[in-house]
């Protein structure tokens, strides 16, 4: 029988790891399993790779798949109350366990699992298991804990007939513990996010503690955000559109901190602020392609390619935001004014009121130049520039007026001398 491929396309990191082992565990002829998080990087997995069978939690990239790909067996991971009898009916030859085996298993995957299926073993040597946790028990975080001091980070299961049935049935219940959380836990996420977004690439005066400071400015936006039902609402909107608008705003978070840091204007309340303006300034633009434009100036290059609803979505934003936050309460001063003014340009042409860099007060002028840095990095990925980062800022007016004092600590963020 062919060997088939397989993408994994979920947000869920957990999600990923606990499918991906059960299925390398129970099935046979599988030649490689693909992992993907955004709408469009699932897209070119699909592309790129000869993909037979589809699991994904994405409604937009499900039913990409049901109308462009006939051909892949894709399975639609929220319909919690199908996932297992669709998992069983996979096309795939299932692995018999005739004897006992060893099976390798992560500490994230015990504690996802929580009650033990099955005893479980360290591995002492090329053939010799240490049993050090017993069926039936619950894996705590003390256990991992305990774990991680002594440099393990593997265990095994000890599977076999009798109870290979326990262990697939607590695997369904950890997959769908996760997927009945209704969206990514944000402090979890964001966690995450912030640790990646910090390794991009070098940023001039990012200390430990610094780093640290900024980690708290986006908790602290998330756990405002979480505690308002409309603004969660959007976030899980967000969420359908994988990995981008998490990294795009945490990263616009951490460059405006550094910059607020500075310039000296690097108050906790002016760093909450500017952290939820990053979080909030797509509030209503829930579009991967829209919300990657650095500015106004971009949309209008673009805008023959966009469709008028697309057209629509995004001229509408500025008011439609501004008329969401207004509703807020506790929401910091002048945060709504920020977000109202994200598409405007240095020389006045700027959409919706045509501010020039004289006019937009410094922490607009603040805001919008780490968004416009952030989006080129994210988006150029390995091809960014720092050197063409800066003559596009130049050509475009980013160094005059306003903006000029944040676009010299730009600069210096990322170590570019200036001439």
């Amino acid at each position: 029988m062919l060997k088939m491929e397989i993408l994994i396309a979920t947000d869920l990191l957990k999600t990923r790891e606990m499918l991906a082992y059960y299925l390398q565990e129970h099935y046979q002829n599988i030649e490689q399993i693909h992992f993907s998080e955004a709408y469009e990087k699932s897209k070119e997995a699909l592309e790129h790779h000869d993909i037979t069978i589809c699991l994904t939690d994405h409604d937009a990239f499900f039913q990409y798949v049901q109308d462009n790909k006939p051909g892949i067996h894709c399975l639609f991971l929220k319909e919690k109350d199908k996932f297992e009898a669709s998992l069983e009916a996979l096309p795939l030859p299932k692995k018999q366990i005739s004897t006992t085996a060893y099976s390798v298993v992560t500490l994230d995957f015990l504690q996802i699992l929580g009650k033990l299926p099955c005893d479980v073993y360290i591995k002492l040597s090329q053939d010799k298991y240490l049993k050090c946790l017993n069926a039936g028990e619950i894996f705590q975080d003390k256990d991992r804990k305990r774990f991680q001091n002594k440099k393990v980070t593997r265990l095994f299961f000890k599977l076999d007939e009798d109870n290979q049935k326990q262990f697939t049935q607590a695997l369904y219940a950890g997959i769908g513990r996760i997927l009945q959380k209704k969206a990514i836990p944000l402090d979890e996420k964001i966690c995450v996010v912030h640790t990646q977004v910090l390794g991009m690439v070098k940023l001039s005066g990012m200390t430990p503690e610094l780093a640290d400071m900024t980690k708290e400015a986006v908790v602290r936006c998330m756990n405002f955000i979480s505690k308002n039902e409309i603004l969660l609402n959007f976030w899980k909107k967000f969420n359908t559109l994988g990995d981008y608008p998490a990294k795009l705003y945490t990263l616009q978070s951490v460059l405006a901190c550094l910059m607020l840091k500075e310039l000296q204007w690097n108050s906790e309340s002016t760093f909450f602020k500017i952290g939820l303006c990053s979080f909030l300034q797509n509030l209503t633009l829930i579009n991967l392609k829209l919300i990657g434009l650095k500015n106004y100036k971009e949309f209008q290059n673009l805008e023959n390619q966009l469709s008028a609803e697309e057209k629509k979505l995004f001229l509408d934003h500025p008011f439609k935001a501004k008329e969401v936050l207004s509703l807020m309460k506790g929401l910091p001063p002048d945060v709504d004014k920020i977000v109202f003014e994200q598409f405007e340009l240095p020389d006045g042409s700027g959409y919706p009121r045509q501010l020039t860099s004289l006019t937009l007060g410094k922490l607009s002028c603040l805001f919008i130049l780490s968004g416009y840095a952030a989006r080129d990095l994210l988006n150029k990925g390995k091809d960014f520039s720092p050197a063409a980062l800066k003559e596009a800022l130049d050509a475009e007016g980013y160094n005059r007026g306003n903006f000029n004092d944040a676009y010299k600590i730009l600069m210096k963020i990322f170590s570019i001398q200036e001439e």
